[in-house]
C-alpha cells in the first residue's frame, strides 16, 4: 500500500487476487508507525467518533459504539477508556480496524511497547484476523520469541534483497542449512537479525572482524534462498493466483447475472458514512478539540485581551478633535492588521489537525469536504469570542460611534478578518513544514497590509501589481474601508482653519483623508470579506484534492517504494500466503535440527561479580537508594505516588537493570537516582553516592535521554567531534579528541553513517536506531563512571540492540575503568538481558524484585510463576505483572489470579524473603565505606574554548538549517521589493512627510516582528541546549555568547540586502552614512526581537505559547512606540511611562525619522505662511520627536536593549537552575507525612 510521498523509481507488478487494482475503501487500511491522534480526545471519544465516520449509516448508532467498545476491549485500553490520548500505540490501530478490513497492513505495530504488552497486542490481531478472514501485513523490527511464534509467514530483507520468504517455522532450517544454526535458547528473530546486520560488521572489541564479512553472508543467504525450492514453489504459486483469477473475472463479466449470489472474493467498496454524517461528527470531534487545546483559541483570547485593554487606554476616549481623525484611523488600522495578523497563533494546532486529517485521508475515513467544512463550523464560537469580547473593551474604551449597530459591525468586520487569517493560514499549511508556511503567511499578510490603503494611500499606489491587482486582492482594503465608513460616516469633526474650514464632515474625511471608494455601502465591504471566506476555503479545499488527484499520477509514472533502503522483518499473515504455505510444506521437509553454536563470532566476556564479593576501595562509585518515594501533586486527585519506598544499589563494573510495564515508575526511578526530577515532584529518602549524599559532578557521570534530541544538521561525526571538543579538557589534543570521537562512533557501529546527516522531520538522514546510538555516543565521550540510559535501545531491532548494550558493557575492559551503569528498558532481547547483572523489577512503583538477574527465574518459580524454558525471562516477568490485558478477550473471562493480586503477593514476597534483607545489608555495607573520596569534578573545555566551539557548530547548523535565515531573507526580499516598488522614488513633497513616515514604521515594525519567523528552530536549539545543560557540557554563559556571535552575520546579510532594495528603491536620504545608519538600526531591531524571543522562550513552557506571547509583546510596543498614537497624546499612566521608554520601537522610530528627515526641506502645506519646512520641525511639529539628543544616541539605546535581553534569558536560565530546585527542597513533604498519605491502606506490610 502506497502512502509515502517521496517519489522513487518502482519497477515489478504488485497484484491483488491477481489483478493491478486500487485498494477500496474499508478493505484495507494502513496504521502508520507514528500514533497521529487528537491528543485532547479521551480514548473513547476518538473511537467513537472513528467508528460514526467510518462504519456504514446504514448501521445503527448504538451498533457502532457497541463495535467502538468491543474494540477497546480487544485491545486491552479498557482501563483507560476514560483518559485522554497518549501513551502507546494501540489506540491507532483501533481506530482503523473499526470497519473489519480485508487487509491490514502495519509500520511497527509493536514500537514502544514492552514484550508483554507486544505479545498481549499481537495475539489480538491475529485472533481478529482469524475471526473476520483478514490479511495482516506487518513490519516489526524487534519481536519477542512469542510474538514470533504467532507469525506464519516471514519475509526477512536486507539491503532490499530477499534473504528468506516462506513459512517462519522453516526459517531456523534455511538458515541452519546455510551454516548459521540458531542456538536451542535463543529466540530465533534475534539470531536472524544479527546474523545480516551490517552495522556491526567488525567486532570493536576484540579489534578483528569474523570469518565472513555480513554482505558476503547476506549474499550467500539471497543466493540460497533464489535457488531454493521454496523459492520456485513460491514462483509457481504466483502465477497459478494470477491465472485462476484472471479466468474468474473474466467469468464474471460474461455471467453477471448469474454470479450476483455468489460470494465473490474481490474487494469491493464497502458502505461508508454519508457526507451528512460525516461533517456533524468531525464538526464535534474538531469542537472539543478547541475547546480542551488551550494553544488553539483560549491563549489567544488572553493575549487579544491584553492587547485590546492597551489599545482601549492608549486611545481611551478618542474625543472629537483636529487630532481624533488620525487618532481613529491608526486605532481601525491596527485592529484590522495587527489583532487579525496574530490569528497565525493558532497554526501550530491546526498543523496538528492537518497530520490527523492525513493519515485519516490516506486510509478513506472521510471526504475532504467534510474536514473543511467541520473545521470551519467548529471554529465559528470561538472566532465569534474573541471577537465579541476583545472588540466590546477596545470599542468601548475607545469611545467609538454609540449605537449597537455600529458596534456589531465593528465585531463582524474583526470577526470576517480572523476568519479570513484562519483560512489563509490554511492555504499556507500545504508548504513542505510548518516553519515554511508560517514565514510564508505571515509574509503575504505583510504585502496585503502593505498594499491595504493604509501606509500608501490609495490614489498614491502605483498602478502596476498594487493599484492593480494586489490592492484588490487584499482583504485589508474591504476592512479598512468598510470599519472607516462604519466610524466616520454620520460625524462632523473639526476641520482645518487655514483654509477657513471650520467642521468637516465623515463623508468629506472619508473621500479626501482616507481617499476611501464611496460607491457603496459598507456592508457592501463586509459582504466581499465573507466572500473572501468562503473563497479562500474553497481555495484550500481545491488545494487537497489536487493533492489527492496528482499524487496517485505521479506515483503511477515514476513509482514508489516503500522502505527500499532498511532492514526489517516484513511479516504477512492471509488466506494468499497460508495457501502458498501449504504448498511449501508439501515440497520442502519441515524437520528443523536444533544445534547449539560451537562458538560465537561476537561474544562479549563481561566480568562476573560476585554479590557478596567485597571490592577494593579504588576510584570507583557506588550508588545507593533506601526508602525512596516520588510524589506528584495533582489539583483534583491530591498527592499521587509514582515510586513507593523503593530501595536498592548499584556497584562499579555491574549493569543494573530497571525493568516494569508502562507506567510503572522505571523512568521517574533513573531520574531520581540522577538529580533529574522535575520541579513539580516530590522526592523523599536517601540517594547516596559513595555513602555520600552530594550532587553528581561533572565528568563523572553522564544520562542518555529516551528522546533523541540532536542537532539534525549536522553530520554523526560532526555532532560527536564538536561534543568531545565541548566536554575535554583543553590540555587533551585536538588530534586525540578527534580520534577519541572517532572511537566512539565505531564502538557504537556508525562508521559507515560518520558523513551521513542525523536529519529530521522533512530531511532525510539516519534511521531512528541510528540516532539512539548517536545520543549514547555524545555522552560517553568523557568516559564517565556513572551512566544512566533511559530506554537505550528504544527504536533498535534485537541485533543492534545487543550490539549497543554489549559495548557499552564491555566499555571497561577497552580502558579499565569501572563503571556503574543504570540503564530503564522495556522490551531486552535474551541475549541483552544476560548481559546485565542486577535487576530492578517495578509494578506501580514498587519493587517486586532486586537482585542477580540469573536468581529472578528462581524467585518467580518460588512463587508459582514458572518461566517456560524456551522463552525469554524479561518477557515472562513483564508479561506476569503486566494490568494492561487482565482480561483475555479472546476466552471472554478473566484470570484465575488477577494481575494485581499477583504483583501483591509478589511484592509481599519480596519483602520477606532473605533476598530483600541481603539489599539492605548490601547497601548498608556500600554506605559504610564512606571513606572512599567524594566525587570530584573533572576538568573540562576552558569557557573561550566552549564560546568558540558552540559558535561554529551554531553557525554550521544556522547555515544548513533554511528555516533559521535563508527563508526569511527570501520573504524579507519579497516585502523590500514591495515596499520599494510602492514607495518608489518616494520624492520630496508635502505628502511625503508622511509617506516616508510610514515607509520607515512598516521597516522598523513589521520587517522587525517577522524575525519571530525564526522562533521554531531557535526552540529546537533551546531542546539540544537543555540537555547538554542538564548533562553539563556548557554553561548557560557560553551558549548566549555562541547563540550571538554567530547569528551576527545572517543577521546583518538580511540587514543588508533587504534594506538596500527598500532604501534605494524608494530614494530616501542619498548618503552611505543615512544607509549606514539605517541597516543598523534594522540590524539591530532584529537581534532585539530574537532576544526578546529568546527570554520568552526561557519562561514559556510550550512553543504555540511562546510565538503569540512574543508576538503579542512586540504588538503593545508597536502601539505606544509613538507612531500610532503621537507621544503627546499618549496616556500619562502605563503607555508615556513607562512602556513608552521601555518600547525599543520608540527608539527605532526616532533613530530613522532623525537619520531621514534631518537636512531636508519640504514644501509647506497649503496656507502656511513659510514656502518650506525644515526637516527638524518636521520631527519635533509633526511627528513630536526629542530632538536634544543625536540619533547615535537612539542607536546605542537600541544596542543596550540587545545586551540587557540577552543578559535577562541568562539570568532567567540561572534562577531557575538554582531557585526552582530550592523551592522544590522547601515544600517537600517530610517521610513520615508522605507514608501517611501514600500508604495503601490494604497493604499492611512495611515497605522494603
Amino acid at each position: 500500500m502506497n502512502i509515502t510521498d517521496q517519489l522513487q523509481k518502482r519497477t515489478g507488478q504488485i497484484l491483488l487476487n491477481g489483478r493491478k487494482e486500487p485498494l477500496a475503501y474499508g478493505t484495507s487500511v494502513y496504521v502508520t508507525q507514528d500514533d497521529v491522534l487528537t491528543w485532547t480526545l479521551t480514548v473513547r471519544e476518538a473511537i467513537y467518533s472513528s467508528a460514526q465516520l467510518q462504519l456504514p449509516y446504514s448501521m445503527p448508532l448504538l451498533e457502532k459504539k457497541q463495535r467502538a467498545d468491543t474494540m477497546i476491549k480487544e485491545m486491552g485500553l479498557h482501563d483507560a477508556i476514560d483518559t485522554r490520548i497518549g501513551g502507546w500505540g494501540n489506540k491507532s490501530i483501533c481506530l482503523e480496524i473499526l470497519p473489519r478490513p480485508k487487509l491490514l497492513f502495519l509500520d511497527e505495530p509493536t514500537s514502544g511497547l514492552d514484550s508483554a504488552a507486544s505479545y498481549y497486542f499481537m495475539r489480538r490481531i491475529v485472533s481478529l484476523a482469524q475471526q473476520n478472514e483478514m490479511m495482516v501485513l506487518a513490519s516489526i523490527h524487534q519481536p519477542s520469541s512469542e510474538v514470533f511464534e504467532l507469525f506464519k509467514s516471514l519475509c526477512l530483507l536486507s539491503l532490499g534483497r530477499t534473504v528468506y520468504f516462506g513459512l517462519s517455522s522453516e526459517a531456523t532450517q534455511f538458515f541452519a542449512l546455510n551454516g548459521f544454526p540458531c542456538p536451542s535458547l535463543q529466540n530465533p528473530s534475534d539470531h536472524y537479525l544479527r546474523t545480516i546486520n551490517t552495522d556491526f560488521d567488525e567486532d570493536i572489541e576484540r579489534g578483528f572482524g569474523g570469518k565472513q564479512s555480513t554482505d558476503e553472508v547476506i549474499k550467500l543467504l539471497v543466493s540460497s534462498h533464489v535457488s531454493s525450492n521454496t523459492y520456485r514453489q513460491i514462483q509457481l504459486h504466483i502465477s497459478e493466483i494470477c491465472r485462476q483469477r484472471r479466468y474468474w473475472y473474466l467469468g464474471m463479466l460474461m455471467f453477471v447475472m448469474a454470479l450476483s449470489n455468489v460470494d465473490r472474493n474481490v474487494l469491493d467498496k464497502e458502505g461508508q458514512a454519508c457526507f451528512f454524517t460525516q461533517f456533524p461528527v468531525l464538526t464535534r470531534r474538531s469542537f472539543i478539540n478547541m475547546y480542551r487545546d488551550p494553544g488553539y483559541y483560549w491563549l489567544r483570547l488572553v493575549i487579544y485581551i491584553a492587547l485590546v485593554f492597551g489599545l482601549g487606554t492608549v486611545f481611551c476616549d478618542i474625543g472629537f478633535g483636529d487630532s481624533s481623525i488620525q487618532a481613529r484611523g491608526s486605532m481601525l488600522m491596527f485592529v484590522a492588521s495587527f489583532l487579525t495578523i496574530l490569528a497565525i497563533g493558532g497554526f501550530p494546532s491546526f498543523v496538528e489537525d492537518l497530520k490527523v486529517f492525513d493519515r485519516e485521508r490516506l486510509n478513506g475515513h472521510y471526504r475532504t469536504s467534510a474536514f473543511v467544512l467541520g473545521n470551519t463550523l467548529s471554529s465559528m464560537p470561538f472566532l465569534l469570542i474573541i471577537s465579541l469580547i476583545p472588540g466590546a473593551i477596545t470599542y468601548y474604551l475607545a469611545g467609538l460611534q454609540r449605537s449597537l449597530k455600529h458596534f456589531i459591525y465593528f465585531a463582524s468586520t474583526l470577526f470576517a478578518c480572523m476568519m479570513l487569517v484562519e483560512s489563509l493560514m490554511m492555504i499556507a499549511s500545504v508548504m513542505p513544514n510548518f516553519l515554511m508556511g508560517l514565514i510564508t503567511g505571515a509574509g503575504i499578510q505583510g504585502l496585503m497590509i502593505l498594499g491595504g490603503g493604509f501606509f500608501h494611500l490609495p490614489n498614491d499606489l502605483p498602478k502596476v501589481l498594487w493599484r492593480y491587482p494586489l490592492y484588490y486582492l487584499s482583504f485589508h482594503k474591504y476592512a479598512y474601508q468598510g470599519l472607516y465608513k462604519n466610524e466616520f460616516e454620520g460625524l462632523n469633526l473639526p476641520g482645518n482653519p487655514l483654509i477657513g474650514e471650520s467642521t468637516i464632515s465623515g463623508e468629506a474625511i472619508l473621500r479626501d483623508i482616507w481617499q476611501v471608494e464611496m460607491g457603496y455601502s459598507k456592508w457592501t465591504n463586509l459582504a466581499i470579506l465573507f466572500g473572501m471566506v468562503v473563497l479562500y476555503r474553497l481555495i484550500f479545499f481545491g488545494v487537497l484534492k489536487m493533492t489527492e488527484k496528482f499524487k496517485p499520477i505521479l506515483r503511477e509514472i515514476h513509482g514508489l517504494a516503500h522502505d527500499t533502503n532498511r532492514s526489517s522483518l516484513e511479516i504477512s499473515i492471509g488466506t494468499e500466503v497460508e495457501a502458498a504455505s501449504t504448498m511449501m510444506k508439501t515440497g520442502m521437509d519441515t524437520t528443523t535440527t536444533d544445534r547449539d553454536y560451537q562458538s560465537r563470532v561476537h561474544e562479549v566476556e563481561l566480568e562476573t561479580c560476585d554479590p557478596d564479593e567485597p571490592k577494593e576501595p579504588r576510584n570507583d562509585f557506588s550508588l545507593t537508594w533506601e526508602d525512596v518515594w516520588v510524589m506528584v501533586s495533582n489539583k483534583s486527585k491530591g498527592v499521587k505516588p509514582i515510586l513507593q519506598g523503593v530501595t536498592g544499589y548499584a556497584r562499579p563494573g555491574e549493569l543494573l537493570a530497571i525493568m516494569g510495564p508502562s507506567g510503572c515508575g522505571k523512568s521517574t526511578l533513573l531520574d531520581a537516582l540522577a538529580g533529574r526530577l522535575s520541579s513539580n515532584i516530590r522526592q523523599t529518602g536517601d540517594i547516596l553516592v559513595n555513602g555520600h549524599k552530594q550532587a553528581l559532578a561533572y565528568g563523572t557521570s553522564a544520562y542518555v535521554m529516551q528522546d533523541d534530541v540532536l542537532i539534525t544538521t549536522l553530520t554523526v561525526r560532526e555532532a560527536v567531534y564538536y561534543t568531545a571538543q565541548l566536554q575535554l579538557p583543553d590540555s587533551m589534543p585536538v588530534p586525540e579528541k578527534r580520534e577519541r570521537a572517532e572511537t566512539v562512533i565505531r564502538e557504537m557501529g556508525l562508521q559507515d553513517a560518520m558523513d551521513t546527516r542525523i536529519g529530521g522531520q522533512g530531511t532525510k538522514g539516519l534511521s531512528g536506531g541510528q540516532k539512539r546510538r548517536v545520543s549514547i555516543c555524545l555522552e560517553i565521550v568523557t568516559r564517565p563512571k556513572l551512566l544512566f540510559l533511559d530506554e537505550p535501545t528504544s527504536g533498535l531491532d534485537s541485533a543492534a540492540s545487543y550490539y549497543v548494550m554489549s559495548s557499552i558493557a564491555s566499555l571497561d575492559h577497552r580502558d579499565g575503568t569501572r563503571r556503574t551503569i543504570i540503564a530503564s528498558i522495556h522490551q531486552p532481547s535474551s541475549e541483552v538481558f544476560q548481559l546485565f547483572h542486577n535487576l530492578c523489577l517495578l509494578s506501580s512503583g514498587r519493587t517486586v524484585y532486586f537482585g542477580p538477574t540469573s536468581a529472578a527465574t528462581e524467585f518467580f518459580a518460588s512463587n508459582g510463576f514458572p518461566c517456560p524454558t524456551l522463552q525469554n525471562p524479561s518477557d515472562h516477568f513483564l508479561k506476569t505483572i503486566n494490568k494492561d490485558f487482565d482480561v483475555d478477550i479472546e476466552q471472554g473471562a478473566p484470570r484465575k489470579v488477577s494481575t494485581e493480586e499477583v504483583i501483591n503477593t509478589l511484592v509481599k514476597s519480596y519483602r520477606s524473603s532473605p533476598n530483600c534483607q541481603k539489599v539492605l545489608g548490601e547497601v548498608a555495607k556500600i554506605n559504610e565505606q564512606g571513606h572512599r573520596a567524594p566525587l570530584k569534578e573533572r576538568s573540562r573545555a576552558k569557557f573561550v574554548t566552549q564560546c568558540l566551539v558552540l559558535t561554529r557548530r551554531s553557525s554550521l547548523n544556522m547555515y544548513r538549517d533554511r528555516g533559521y535565515y535563508w527563508l526569511r531573507l527570501a520573504i524579507y526580499v519579497t516585502v523590500a521589493f514591495g515596499l520599494g516598488t510602492i514607495y518608489f522614488n518616494i520624492g520630496s513633497t508635502y505628502g511625503s512627510i508622511q509617506a516616508r513616515g510610514s515607509l520607515l514604521v512598516f521597516v522598523a515594525s513589521f520587517l522587525t516582528f517577522m524575525a519571530i519567523g525564526g522562533f521554531p528552530s531557535f526552540v529546537e536549539d533551546m531542546k539540544v541546549f537543555a540537555r547538554e545543560r542538564l548533562n553539563g557540557h556548557y554553561g548557560t554563559g557560553a551558549f548566549v555568547i555562541g547563540n550571538t556571535l554567530s547569528s551576527i552575520p545572517y543577521l546583518l546579510l538580511i540587514s543588508l540586502i533587504p534594506g538596500a532594495i527598500a532604501y534605494y528603491l524608494t530614494g530616501l536620504q542619498r548618503g552611505w552614512e543615512h544607509f549606514l545608519y539605517f541597516v543598523a538600526v534594522l540590524f539591530t531591531c532584529m537581534m532585539l526581537v530574537e532576544s526578546l524571543m529568546m527570554a520568552v522562550a526561557s519562561i514559556v513552557p510550550t512553543f504555540l505559547m511562546g510565538i503569540i506571547t512574543g508576538a503579542g509583546i512586540q504588538a503593545l510596543m508597536i502601539l505606544g512606540g509613538g507612531f500610532f498614537r503621537l507621544p503627546n497624546d499618549l496616556p500619562l499612566l502605563l503607555w508615556k511611562y513607562p512602556l513608552y521608554y521601555i518600547a525599543f520601537h520608540r527608539y527605532a522610530y526616532e533613530g530613522l525619522f532623525k537619520n531621514e528627515f534631518e537636512g531636508l526641506k519640504f514644501p509647506s502645506q497649503a496656507g502656511n505662511k513659510a514656502s518650506f519646512i525644515s526637516g527638524e520641525q518636521v520631527l519635533t511639529g509633526f511627528w513630536q520627536m526629542d530632538v536634544e539628543y543625536s540619533k547615535w544616541v537612539d542607536l546605542v539605546v537600541l544596542i543596550g536593549m540587545v545586551i540587557l535581553y540577552r543578559v535577562m534569558f541568562l539570568a532567567i536560565v540561572k534562577c531557575s537552575e538554582v531557585v526552582m530546585p530550592a523551592l522544590v527542597a522547601c515544600i517537600s513533604a517530610t517521610p513520615e507525612q508522605t507514608k501517611k498519605v501514600m500508604m495503601n491502606p490494604s497493604d499492611k506490610s512495611v515497605h522494603g
